[in-house]
């Protein structure tokens, strides 16, 4: 039974009416306030919940100095809890020791400010956690008297920040230590314009990585790179990470950030990294896409800037590649890349040859291998 409480001047006559059911909730939504008058008075225990979605009241209207404490007894399957809103102290008392997976904000849905110290205050209860989830909304880093949280058996992390909070997002790559970190997805974006300010948010995070000595054991690693003043400043995070199964990038503006994405992934500045899959979403429509810089990463060659010929890398290429652009109208232009284009022709039809799969700026296939299904390939377009 799901079970959503919104504010509702007939919520509290109701209160009789969903106690019964309390039992029966295996998720429930609402915020503080109005889970505790619920609750109130009820003997029923949330004997099935597992996931419970709750808030602090965005404008305060419903706050009171009551305490909801829910104990471990009470809620035997609780294992995930997701918090939309958290202004300061947080008041309900959980049993944080059982948790396995949090959630603080979120982007599909409205979740306003999170305080840093609020978040952290709950974090250093839960031992057990898994997967985070956390999206700094506010700018107002933890305190300095933070100093580390470790997390043992966290294996799964996402952090993103608006645009005005990469400082609070720092704060918190600074205090975190992470040891068995195995999926990690983070943005290098939406900081200030300054290149400097780039640069630490990078370092922040190879940082993060190296402190918890956990760059070896991380196989996913997710970065939203967005519209930076320069594509190398993913080079000190993928440093870091060195044996990845799947790497992907999001937020991808514009065709010419695609291909200096590829140019970088291609060329001797990048260290050695390997990677199993290769993933790159692009966030507005392009028919610039660099096809001798991605079939120089799909062969493990090294594009030569000067023009004195590929050199073998030394880690092994991609199994597959896919390359993504929105859906859009007009026709796929023309292209002087003909050459890195029939590479990755011969590429894919190789008997064991690497899985490709790249749109065109209207969102038709226009190069895949025959694991993929693409029917559209048109040379004549190039």
């Amino acid at each position: 039974m799901v079970v959503s409480l919104s504010w509702n001047k007939k919520l509290p006559g109701m209160a009789p009416i969903l106690s019964p059911t309390v039992g029966r909730w295996t998720q429930c939504e609402a915020s503080q306030v109005l889970l505790r008058r619920t609750l109130e008075g009820s003997s029923a225990r949330l004997s099935s919940l597992h996931t419970l979605k709750i808030r602090d009241e965005c404008d305060g209207t419903y706050q009171d100095k009551g305490r909801l404490v829910v104990a471990s007894t009470d809620t035997p399957w609780l294992r995930r809890v997701e918090i939309l809103y958290l202004r300061g102290v947080w008041q309900t008392v959980l049993p944080w020791n059982q948790i396995t997976e949090m959630s603080f904000g979120g982007l599909r849905e409205f979740a306003g400010p999170m305080n840093s110290d609020g978040c952290m205050d709950i974090l250093e209860q839960t031992p057990n956690l898994e997967k985070l989830y956390l999206l700094m909304s506010d700018d107002r880093p933890l305190s300095q008297s933070r100093h580390s949280l470790r997390l043992e058996k966290l294996r799964d992390l996402t952090l993103q920040w608006r645009s005005h909070c990469n400082g609070a997002a720092i704060r918190f790559l600074e205090v975190f230590d992470l040891p068995r970190l195995v999926a990690f997805s983070t943005c290098v974006h939406d900081a200030p314009e300054e290149a400097e300010e780039w640069e630490e948010e990078g370092d922040a995070i190879r940082e993060m990585i190296v402190r918890s000595k956990c760059g070896p054991n991380i196989r996913s690693l997710t970065l939203d790179i967005g519209a930076g003043p320069h594509i190398d400043v993913v080079r000190p995070v993928l440093a870091s990470t060195p044996m990845l199964n799947e790497l992907k990038f999001t937020g991808v503006t514009a065709g010419y950030r695609l291909e200096s994405l590829f140019e970088l992934l291609a060329s001797k500045r990048l260290p050695s990294v390997h990677f199993d899959e290769l993933y790159v979403e692009m966030v507005h429509p392009s028919d610039r896409i660099p096809f001798e810089y991605i079939a120089a990463v799909l062969e493990g060659t090294v594009v030569d800037v000067y023009g004195r010929g590929p050199t073998a890398r030394e880690s092994r290429p991609p199994r597959i590649l896919r390359v993504e652009t929105p859906p859009d109208v007009g026709v796929y232009s023309e292209q002087g890349d003909s050459a890195g284009f029939k590479t990755l022709e011969r590429l894919v039809a190789q008997a064991q040859g690497p899985q490709v799969f790249i749109t065109s700026a209207h969102g038709t296939p226009i190069i895949g291998s025959r694991r993929v299904q693409v029917k559209d390939i048109r040379l004549g377009k190039l």
